[in-house]
């Protein structure tokens, strides 16, 4: 794993992905965080995700455009959850 504190939590989304031939159904929970330091990535490629990175909120866009539609999803939420927090603080 990779040494985080969480901030808050996004959300959740549902994938699946087969494991020895059967489908898989799994459910992941998605935090904002912060890292000390950038870790070395490793993509879960028994799920079907071949590329990790780490990026900048300026980067994402580019990513995103290959990414699944809950990635897509999820990063949209947290977004608006951030938005949501800068009026909530003017």
């Amino acid at each position: 794993g990779v040494p985080c504190q969480p901030i808050r939590k996004i959300g959740k989304t549902w994938h699946t992905y087969a494991f020895q031939g059967k489908p898989v159904l799994k459910l992941t929970h998605w935090f904002e965080m912060t890292c000390a330091e950038p870790h070395t990535l490793k993509p879960q490629v028994e799920e079907d995700i071949t590329e990790v990175a780490w990026c900048t909120e300026s980067q994402t866009s580019s990513h995103l455009k290959t990414s699944y539609p809950s990635i897509q999803w999820i990063w949209a939420k947290y977004q608006r959850l951030k938005a949501l927090n800068k009026e909530d603080n003017r």
